[in-house]
């Protein structure tokens, strides 16, 4: 499938809204891009008036990914004169105070972020202006130190914004363009390391301000894969001799002939969208295409028509294989970056287990790993059979684990692993990843990440020191219907919190089956291999991860009551904790691997001052919202919906109504851990949203967490215990 085509609103803010929606769907548009302030009041806080947007566009089949708010971010960061005073809103120019003027854009711009959280929006479109662009002439001559200052000027008024953007979970993507702070691929960059390359920052790619410059517009992408938030179709013609009116444009208006350039309909320029089309298939980009409509010849509605339709005529997602692939000597992997998968290697996984398979299967979904080697059990042949099982050659089947390292350590770098999966009990989490990270190797672990917190300091330090990547499988932070859950309560839909509840009951070590064989509970229940804790060991760090992920939020201090209800069985296999948790809210974490009939059913609940919100494990496409006064809302989660947020939709991977579960859980983790590294491969870094896994400061948490409750579980003695760090 194509990617969507829609209609920047800006250019039609003497319509309706209802106007626009009903000429964007007879042109052809699968959605908007909704400009402010003709179309949007962000000052608005009744969820009515939201909710009323949403209905109109739904109304019309017109899909929502993104806002702007061009004029009002010009302010931000301009030298403040006469000229803003026409683009902006009263209430933002005020007595028209430099100083004040930039305070209220930069409120309405954090304004502008709340209100698209609550739209379902994750990018906001726009511009920063800039205090230096009427230097852009070096003469008389202009010190490097003024510059400097420029970006600082910049960063120290829009850094603070973006803090507020990265906490709802919204981007801000900047239209490199003429008068902003970044207007060519160089300016760009400067922008972002001005910003520490912060995560909430990229780009709104707009090849118009970029090609009648000189600026090579296609290797612009290239350049920043990871930062391209969003992308405006706009034509610009240039003439091929000399003008009257050079490329600064002169003090002509747009559209005047003596222009060395002008923009033109999306097509009608000299813009080869191509291979901008290529070049964004080549780096992943799935969101829109929004049409950015400016002519000064032509007849807006007919511009806006042809535009969409040379678009879809023009789009194409990337081939899923190389062309040649069938040829004999063709046979490698593809894939669209580095041009190959991920090589993928397993300590454990093998076919005596189950999760091994969870595992491969996820790290196969996305098509962006191929398991290349692996040492599947302790027992050589054990290992030997499950690497042939997975068709894997015998001279990459290994006996241990050490003759695996060091072998993969040896082969060429376009043939080794490239991260190591671990997959075994507990006690032997450490090793393998260790001997991993000293080597170069990424990282992942299955959870609990170590024995000991000893053991997991010491791999956080060995993490910080390599810069290397390593993800822990907290698998329940994957599913789409919990991120949407963090979401709405990052955007401040329940208030302030007070109490969380989070149950983990299953029921399949009621009875002492670890005595037998053919099952997993024999080292689950040994202390010797597990570490000292059992049940909490196992799901109750899933239970405690699940909380500190979907409030953001720490456990400070806990009280704690473990069991054995099983006779004979040296662990606890049932226990609840009290928990203190920052900013003065309360949880309740429950688990328990003896609920007789129970067989995975971990839930939460999350209440505020507003409402409430829980999700079901077992029901992993709905999220059940709680308010007083009102029905209970059951939300369904599943398609593209505008209502739902960047990062749930970013994980979703079945069409509406098809159950997202385990599996696509676990991918989804595997995917953004594969993209991490890919990024780091580039030495880009890599944008927030996915960086959204749980990694090794997670995996410390956990382990803080086992000291926590099993300190206060088994004391005789005061029960409150601080958080063991």
């Amino acid at each position: 499938m194509a990617r969507l085509v829609t209609l920047y609103s800006l250019q039609w803010g003497d319509l309706s809204l209802e106007e626009v929606c009903v000429k964007a769907k007879a042109f052809g548009y699968d959605g908007l891009e909704l400009g402010l302030p003709d179309h949007l009041d962000v000052r608005q806080t009744d969820p009515a008036y939201y909710k009323g947007i949403k209905d109109l566009l739904e109304k019309y089949g017109m899909q929502l990914r993104t806002i702007s708010s061009h004029l009002v971010g010009q302010a931000v960061c301009d030298k403040i004169d006469e000229r803003h005073k026409s683009i902006l809103p009263d209430y933002i120019w005020g007595d028209g105070d430099p100083e004040g003027v930039r305070r209220r854009a930069a409120e309405e711009l954090i304004l502008t972020a709340r209100a698209a959280r609550v739209l379902g929006v994750d990018t906001v479109v726009g511009f920063t202006g800039s205090p230096i662009w009427h230097l852009l002439y070096s003469f008389p001559p202009v010190p490097q130190s003024t510059i400097d200052k420029g970006y600082q000027d910049f960063a120290n008024r829009f850094a603070p914004i973006l803090d507020e953007f990265e906490k709802l979970g919204v981007r801000f993507a900047l239209e490199v363009h003429p008068t902003e702070i970044a207007f060519d691929t160089f300016s760009a960059q400067r922008a972002l390391e001005a910003l520490d390359h912060h995560p909430a920052f990229g780009f709104n790619y707009d090849p118009s301000h970029l090609g009648y410059q000189g600026v090579d517009y296609v290797d612009f992408i290239y350049q920043f894969p990871d930062r391209i938030f969003h992308v405006h179709m706009k034509d610009a013609y240039w003439s091929d001799t000399p003008k009257q009116v050079g490329v600064f444009g002169g003090h002509v208006p747009f559209g005047d002939p003596r222009r060395f350039w002008n923009f033109r309909s999306v097509g009608r320029g000299k813009i080869k969208f191509e291979e901008i089309i290529r070049a964004l298939n080549a780096i992943g980009y799935q969101g829109p295409l929004s049409i950015e409509w400016e002519d000064s010849a032509m007849d807006r509605e007919h511009g806006a028509r042809e535009s969409c339709e040379y678009t879809k005529r023009l789009d194409f997602q990337v081939s899923g294989h190389a062309f040649d692939a069938f040829l004999p000597n063709n046979q490698q992997k593809y894939s669209v970056m580095e041009n190959r998968r991920l090589k993928m290697g397993m300590v454990g996984g093998g076919i005596t287990g189950f999760i091994g398979a969870i595992h491969l299967r996820a790290a196969l979904m996305e098509n962006m790993v191929e398991l290349a080697c692996g040492c599947f059990s302790s027992n050589p042949e054990v290992s030997k059979e499950s690497g042939r099982t997975y068709f894997l050659p015998d001279n990459r089947i290994y006996s241990t684990y050490r003759e695996m390292f060091e072998k993969e350590t040896d082969l060429p770098e376009n043939e080794r692993m490239d991260f190591v999966v671990i997959v075994t009990p507990n006690k032997y989490h450490f090793e393998p990843a260790m001997m991993a990270l000293e080597r170069g190797f990424h990282v992942v672990l299955d959870k609990p990440m170590t024995f000991s917190l000893e053991e997991a300091k010491t791999l956080q330090k060995k993490v910080e020191e390599t810069g290397l990547v390593l993800a822990l499988t907290h698998v329940y932070s994957g599913y789409p219907a919990v991120k949407e859950m963090k979401a709405r309560i990052a955007a401040g839909e329940l208030g302030k919190l007070r109490r969380v509840y989070v149950e983990y009951p299953q029921g399949w070590l009621a009875e002492r089956i670890e005595l037998t064989e053919g099952n997993n509970a024999g080292w689950r229940t040994d202390p010797q291999l597990s570490g000292k804790a059992g049940c909490m060991g196992d799901i109750g760090t899933h239970a405690l991860h699940l909380c500190e992920y979907v409030t953001g939020l720490k456990v400070v201090e806990l009280c704690a009551e473990l069991n054995t209800f099983v006779p004979g069985r040296p662990i606890d296999d049932d226990g609840v904790a009290m928990m203190r948790m920052e900013e003065g809210v309360k949880a309740l974490l429950s688990a328990s691997q003896v609920a007789v009939g129970e067989a995975n059913n971990i839930n939460i609940r999350v209440y505020g001052e507003k409402g409430g919100i829980q999700w079901v494990q077992e029901h992993p496409n709905q999220l059940f919202l709680k308010k007083g006064n009102s029905p209970e809302e059951v939300m369904h989660i599943g398609g593209n919906h505008p209502y739902l947020g960047k990062n749930t939709r970013w994980n979703i991977r079945t069409p509406g109504g098809h159950p997202e579960g385990f599996i696509e859980a676990f991918a989804n983790i595997y995917r953004n851990f594969a993209l991490t590294v890919k990024a780091k491969m580039k030495k880009a870094p890599p944008s927030a949203d996915i960086l959204d896994f749980p990694d090794v400061y997670d995996g410390v948490r956990g382990m803080q967490f086992i000291e926590t409750v099993v300190e206060s579980g088994w004391s005789d003695g005061p029960k409150w215990i601080k958080w063991r760090e």
